[in-house]
């Protein structure tokens, strides 16, 4: 697959089996999504009985364009669309749960923000809309005015009236400060020399809000440094050595950027073509 389309030609995943195998044509799909360009393409369902309906939403859901590169959640894999989101677990062995961060429905319209797959098993999720982050907020008190009148008191011949007293208003301020998710300030970048053998390592960039945690992963692009796929990565992949497949191709770092409040990442430039 990353062969072709880094050749720039349409890549179509396909497989074959009853129209019973939803488990299987999800888990086809899926593995086909997290490694898709958004480009043409895509993946399709040949009934092994021709007399079958081969509509079927477990491989036919639409969540749109790739919006960020996969990358890893304990044994599986997740990978953002604009509409959506993909999940794989690959493992023979381990289930896996995925935490989504925002809500997002089944293939059977059901609201959910986690989802545990058992071992080979994939799903695809629509929407995702997530919440704006919480801002600054604050929250005023107003304690209300108290009015008090002494009685009149009446002494023949002169009448005497006590002044009114005012309690004047109160007023507290209560300022709440809230974490979000990492802002990118400056992109990151790449040094070392781009030649068949060479080191590349990644710098993160700057970025707002502390992350604690940063995950690199490696693309490899065209010319233009479009049509990447990626290569390799995970948390603190800082580095990457190049070998005969990069030749010709520029490299590009995708650096993911987590905090409690939630992850984002930014693409660094590409390289110059890789030299051999």
């Amino acid at each position: 697959m990353d062969v072709a389309q880094n050749a720039g030609a349409d890549f179509y995943g396909g497989m074959k089996g009853t129209a019973s195998e939803t488990g299987k044509m999800m888990y086809g799909k899926a593995s086909f999504l997290l490694k898709w360009n958004g480009k043409s393409g895509g993946f399709f369902w040949q009934m092994s009985d021709d007399s079958t309906d081969p509509w079927n939403a477990a491989w036919t859901t639409d969540i749109g364009t790739p919006s960020a590169a996969r990358y890893q959640v304990g044994v599986g894999w997740r990978r953002d669309y604009t509409s959506g989101t993909v999940l794989v677990n690959p493992s023979p062995t381990t289930a896996q749960t995925f935490n989504l961060g925002a809500s997002y429905r089944t293939p059977s319209g059901t609201s959910v923000t986690s989802v545990t797959l058992q071992p080979i098993t994939a799903m695809i999720l629509t929407g995702g809309s997530t919440t704006p982050p919480p801002t600054t907020s604050t929250t005023t008190t107003t304690t209300p005015t108290t009015t008090t009148t002494t009685p009149t008191t009446t002494t023949a011949p002169t009448t005497t009236t006590a002044p009114t007293t005012t309690t004047a208003p109160t007023t507290t301020t209560t300022t709440t400060t809230t974490t979000t998710a990492p802002v990118n300030l400056s992109l990151p970048s790449i040094s070392g020399t781009p030649q068949n053998g060479q080191t590349l390592t990644a710098s993160a960039g700057s970025w707002s809000g502390s992350p604690s945690a940063y995950s690199y992963y490696w693309r490899r692009c065209d010319k233009n440094g479009h049509s990447c796929a990626t290569v390799t990565g995970g948390l603190n992949s800082t580095k990457y050595v190049l070998s005969a497949a990069d030749v010709g191709f520029t490299i590009r770092v995708a650096v993911f950027a987590q905090n409690a409040a939630g992850q984002t990442y930014a693409n660094s430039n590409q390289t110059v073509p890789v030299a051999s």
